[in-house]
């Protein structure tokens, strides 16, 4: 390693370390092992290690492989992306040790690192024997929250959300909560206490345990993380109970959601951009040689907001003391460069972002509060504060949360400037000019949600035309020319798919291995293809890609995950990032994964008629099997969308030549979200499947039934006729009754219905029939609700 130096300078508040000197003579390369990239605590953790890596011109590999023998679903098998990792590549690791460790203990978190300790590692959240880890004082910043409930709001029954037993954080979360009743002589009540695992399904389940089953009283209810604190809040809106009006709910992280629930939730802001940029700072001092902390311990800030029963930010911060004002002329106010300073801080205490974002912020705040002076001294117009104010504002409305962090700002800066004026005048000039400033936060914010609403809506489009174009062909080449379109067009400069030679199965054995050699199947970079054409492709899979093409020659960071559906593996992928949504590169990786599924069972139907030409039935199974991938619904059995579509043209053709008609009816179950919230998205699907199974007996054979998608069903009645609704109506309430009474279900099973025929006298189109089915639908809906309500 070639001699150079480091330079530490200061970017708002944190430090920036920059390389000087004589360059290294390979840029270094990081790897990050994390559980999710996309997940509200890891982007602001990935946020920080991206920046300090690219102000340094390290590369980054972030190998994305959820929590080590996860329980949720599938993802345990994304575990295999931490044995992707090519040691002789990597010239140091960063392990986010917390959120990897949820579902296991210290002793297999320290077998799990055994493998990376031939380079420097640093721990994030986890301290772990012999390896710097960058950790964040849970137990005072939970502490300090406990105390503010009980001695601002005289709180004494106070539940209690734990996280999972194995994971440090979450234990000293929970020995700040026994300290605080200790100290406070509030007698522990352990029917007070609930698990949760710190995923967002754990909080509803907790809050069930402690309402329904224990029914326990109790003032406030504090949650071990944000994640189950967010959903809490939504069952207990789902249950009619107002936060904080009839319970109090606090989390912790300080993720982006919750300054914009309603109302805004009291947490323990978490210094988790810092922890980012922190391990980074550290990982490159190790490999300088250089001596660092065994412990890096780092603030947790309480963030006192609506839903512990304080008053709003905007009510508090317009608590002035007007008795203080001096009745007399205006005199201006003359802000010295210390108070300056004092008001700066204290607002950039409130502010997120990049280093860069800080700093700019820094100096624009200077610019406002210059301006603002000389708005004072001479009643400019129009005024310099508001038109400096209009023009960051502009530049910041659709990034990020900053629009609420300058909200939050500039009611800090009017508490701050209110209480140095001298003067009446002066005091009414300064009100008149902020409340002019709120109309127009007011006024963005409408702006910003509006455009936001817009982009969802083009976003979820684009995720259902790719998924329509992925699910268009079984060839492999095809698929990863579509997928090739699609990262461009998300503005991603390289990517690669390598595939192994014939897929993999795992059953979560722990000696289950990547194989020997990889094909690479797509990659590109810069527009420029990387694929021979004059070989297979083939490289040994000790390295991520072929050695010629990577790494890169210019600074890149890429996110590694593996390609799987259930317990079958295909490869993986890299993509460089972008910037782009990050639960893009999710999407897009269970999405290519879909397809190889589907080209997996296409080519094994192939091959099957090449080889066993003469077993027809074996042939006919495999057919059958593809196209109820086509046109059946997994779930249920009944038709799928695209097979619903295909018969209904069908039939609506034949009725029209033989001017016959029928009735189509829309089935809507009830109530899914609040099953899926409540008991999990297993039983949601659960409740789906049991409806088609109504549905079914309900309806003839003859019948066209299928799952549209989510908990929507249509139906085709042949040959029935509007005076048949009354029966087919009975016959669907007498199957939900009799299944209600089997009380097979901890809940009250219905679905609603709406009724539309088809005239052939009429000539109309299916889209037009479904429609007045939904119209219907709806409005039977709202009559049961109207119905429940009066009940």
């Amino acid at each position: 390693m070639n001699c150079f130096e480091w330079n530490l300078i200061f970017c708002g508040r944190w430090p920036i370390l920059l390389i000087v000197g004589r360059k290294l003579s390979k840029r270094l390369t990081v790897g990050v092992l994390i559980n999710d990239y996309a997940g509200q605590y890891q982007t602001d953790i990935m946020s920080g290690i991206e920046e300090y890596a690219a102000n340094n011109d390290v590369d980054l590999q972030i190998f994305v492989g959820k929590s080590l023998k996860s329980t949720i679903q599938y993802e345990i098998q994304q575990n295999v992306a931490y044995k992707l990792i090519d040691m002789k590549k990597v010239d140091g690791i960063i392990i986010t040790s917390g959120s990897i460790g949820n579902f296991v203990g210290k002793k297999e978190l320290l077998n799990f690192v055994k493998p990376f300790r031939s380079v420097p590692l640093v721990s994030i959240s986890v301290a772990i024997k012999g390896i710097p880890s960058i950790l964040t004082d849970n137990l005072h910043g939970m502490y300090k929250i406990l105390k503010h409930l009980i001695e601002v709001h005289r709180y004494k029954r106070l539940a209690f959300i734990r996280g999972p037993k194995e994971n440090p954080e979450a234990e000293t979360r929970y020995k700040a909560y026994l300290k605080a009743l200790e100290d406070y002589s509030i007698p522990f009540d352990p029917d007070l206490v609930a698990m949760g695992d710190f995923s967002p399904e754990s909080g509803p389940r907790a809050l069930k345990v402690l309402l329904d089953e224990r029914k326990i009283k109790f003032d406030a209810l504090v949650s071990s993380n944000d994640d189950m604190a967010i959903t809490i809040h939504r069952d207990l809106q789902a249950r009619g109970l107002r936060v904080p009006d009839q319970l109090a709910v606090t989390g912790f992280d300080d993720v982006m959601e919750m300054a914009n629930l309603c109302p805004p939730f009291t947490t323990v802001r978490q210094p988790l951009y810092e922890q980012g940029q922190k391990s980074v700072e550290i990982l490159l001092k190790l490999l300088l040689g250089e001596t660092v902390p065994a412990k890096t311990m780092l603030p947790a800030i309480p963030v006192i907001r609506e839903s512990c029963g304080c008053p709003s930010v905007n009510i508090r911060d317009f608590l002035i003391n007007k008795d203080a004002v001096n009745n007399g002329k205006p005199t201006g106010i003359v802000i010295t460069p210390s108070v300056k300073k004092q008001i700066v801080d204290e607002i950039l205490v409130t502010l997120d972002g990049t280093a860069e974002y800080r700093e700019r912020s820094r100096k624009n705040l200077q610019g406002i509060m210059t301006a603002l002076e000389m708005d004072i001294r001479e009643g400019a117009r129009p005024s310099a504060f508001e038109s400096q104010l209009s023009d960051i504002l502009y530049e910041d409305c659709f990034r990020g949360n900053y629009l609420i962090y300058w909200h939050k700002a500039i009611s800090i800066l009017r508490c701050s400037i209110l209480k140095l004026s001298s003067g009446i005048e002066t005091y009414n000039y300064l009100e008149n000019l902020f409340q002019r400033v709120q109309v127009f936060f007011t006024s963005m914010i409408i702006r910003r949600e509006s455009k936001q609403i817009n982009e969802n809506e083009a976003m979820n489009n684009h995720f259902r035309q790719m998924n329509r174009n992925l699910n268009s062909t079984f060839a492999i080449p095809n698929i990863m020319d579509i997928v090739k379109t699609e990262v461009m067009h998300a503005g991603i400069r390289s990517a690669f798919v390598v595939l192994y030679p014939d897929e993999m199965e795992n059953m979560y054995r722990p000696d289950w291995k990547i194989p020997r050699y990889g094909q690479l199947t797509l990659g590109f970079s810069d527009g420029k293809n990387l694929i021979s054409k004059d070989s297979a492709n083939v490289f040994p899979l000790e390295h991520l890609l072929p050695e010629e093409i990577f790494p890169l020659k210019r600074r890149g960071s890429f996110i590694i995950q593996p390609l799987f559906k259930r317990e079958i593996h295909f490869g993986y992928m890299l993509l460089e990032i972008a910037d782009t949504i990050r639960f893009f590169y999710e999407i897009l990786g269970e999405q290519i994964s879909d397809s190889l599924h589907s080209s997996m069972l296409f080519r094994s139907q192939r091959q099957a008629e090449k080889k066993l030409k003469n077993a027809l039935r074996e042939m006919e199974n495999l057919n059958h099997e593809l196209h109820n991938i086509s046109v059946k619904d997994e779930l249920t059995g009944l038709y799928n969308r695209r097979g619903f579509y295909a018969l209904a043209d069908q039939h609506l053709n034949l009725c029209n030549r033989t001017h016959k008609s029928f009735i189509l009816i829309f089935l809507d179950l009830d109530g899914l979200k609040k099953i899926n919230d409540t008991y999990g998205h297993k039983e949601g699907d659960e409740a789906i499947k049991a409806s088609a199974k109504i549905i079914k007996k309900v309806f003839r054979s003859a019948d066209i039934m299928a799952r549209l998608g989510g908990d929507e069903f249509v139906v085709i009645a042949v040959d029935n006729t509007i005076e048949d609704v009354d029966t087919i109506s009975n016959r669907l309430t007498n199957g939900i009754d009799n299944f209600n009474r089997k009380k097979v279900k901890p809940y009250h099973f219905s679905i609603s219905m709406g009724f539309a025929k088809f005239d052939p006298d009429q000539k109309m189109s299916l889209s037009e029939i479904i429609s007045n089915a939904d119209k219907e639908l709806y409005r039977q809906k709202k009559i049961k609700k109207m119905q429940k309500r009066d009940d």
